[in-house]
């Protein structure tokens, strides 16, 4: 009896004095306990890859899955329960996988909405459920904490364009953009700019940008833009990229414009009576053909020629032109003296109005103005000089029957 109490108490000792002087020993013995534990069975291990939710928004939650045992998992099946009612699992909370073997890993993803007004720190219980190759049950749980940090997210609440019915060749048109900071971080620094295709240019230098500076949630802020429309610009509808740049990153949006089709004017037929013209001419008759080839109806048409080198009847009203119809100007005019010869441009402006707008369209045809004929000033002063002539001999005969 006393031996077998006095043996106890050595062993005690013994016991005591190596974890007192070999604790390093003791922790490496530890060690390889644990090792041949791991080796003889699956331990499932769970790690959260991202640390941070972003609040007003569905979060992409990424679990790695491993096992870090000897054997494989089996029929591994994953609870997440969030440990905030504020936190929202889209889907489904509860995840399988058939088997892990050693070292084996799988990654998760969990989609988990956190609140517009929801800040600060959270958590998420994860709890898994397998069996080892012998179908023996095991259960591990696991509690992991996030930060939850405010966003920046934009979204178009309206835009209008200045004047409402844009057209090719239009200039200086205002394109106003109302956005929204819909996200629940403020927005610094933000600068906007639109991606402008061929075509559409910004009125001046730097026009199509707009520096906001702060936005802040739920509050509208306006951009304008000033732009111009090249004359070739094919109408229809453009939906212009609107870039944001603030310091929490970038994003887009898309501002629409529409551009109008306009009618189109040309000339079909140009006569000039008498067919050779010479400066000075007089009561010289222009006739021109014109049709709108455009598909839109153009009302109130007027014809105009313009130019320093003519002069008398240059206007003349055709009313109403519908797609593909043709009409006929004539005028009567003067040839300047001092117009120049050879090859020369008569510039026709048609305006007309158009859904409200008032339009023009500038269409040139070449010419050519002769030079003076050498016989003109003979022709034009013969009849004056025999008209003197003729009352030179009057005034003489009737001086010598006094």
């Amino acid at each position: 009896m006393r031996r077998t109490i006095l043996r106890k108490l050595c062993l005690i000792v013994a016991s005591f004095l190596i974890l007192s002087s070999a604790s390093i020993g003791f922790g490496n013995v530890l060690k390889i306990i644990n090792k041949a534990n791991a080796q003889a069975g699956p331990i499932i291990r769970v790690k959260p890859l991202n640390e941070t939710l972003s609040s007003n928004a569905v979060n992409n939650v990424a679990l790695m899955v491993k096992n870090e045992g000897g054997s494989d998992a089996l029929s591994i099946t994953l609870q997440i329960t969030p440990l905030n009612t504020y936190l929202i699992i889209v889907g489904s909370n509860v995840y399988t996988i058939e088997r892990l073997g050693p070292n084996e890993s799988r990654e998760i993803t969990v989609k988990i909405y956190v609140p517009k007004s929801v800040s600060g720190a959270t958590a998420l219980r994860v709890g898994a459920i397998f069996m080892d190759e012998s179908l023996r049950s095991q259960e591990v749980v696991y509690n992991f904490g996030f930060i939850i940090t405010g966003n920046v997210e934009f979204a178009l609440q309206r835009s209008c364009q200045t004047p409402s019915k844009v057209f090719p060749g239009d200039s200086n048109i205002i394109l106003t953009a109302i956005i929204v900071n819909t996200g629940s971080e403020e927005a610094t620094h933000l600068n906007a700019t639109l991606k402008l295709p061929e075509g559409i240019k910004p009125s001046w230098a730097k026009s199509n940008n707009v520096y906001v500076g702060n936005a802040f949630p739920d509050t509208p802020v306006e951009c304008r833009f000033y732009l111009d429309i090249e004359e070739s610009t094919p109408p229809g509808l453009y939906n212009l990229e609107l870039e944001l740049v603030h310091d929490n990153g970038k994003s887009s949006l898309t501002v629409p414009l529409l551009i109008s089709e306009k009618a189109n004017f040309e000339i079909v037929d140009l006569n000039i009576s008498p067919r050779e013209i010479h400066p000075g001419d007089r009561g010289i008759k222009i006739q021109v053909g014109i049709k709108n080839s455009g598909n839109v109806e153009a009302k109130e048409v007027v014809i105009k020629l313009v130019g320093s080198s003519f002069s008398g009847m240059t206007t003349s009203f055709l009313g109403v032109l519908n797609p593909n119809d043709e009409a006929k100007a004539i005028f009567d005019v003067d040839i300047s003296e001092l117009a120049t010869t050879g090859e020369n441009w008569l510039q026709f402006q048609i305006s007309w109005t158009q859904e409200g707008r008032s339009l023009t369209q500038n269409i040139f045809y070449k010419i050519e103005i002769s030079s003076s004929n050498p016989y003109f000033y003979v022709y034009f002063l013969a009849p004056t000089i025999i008209a003197i002539v003729i009352v030179a001999y009057l005034v003489k005969r009737l001086s010598k029957r006094k």
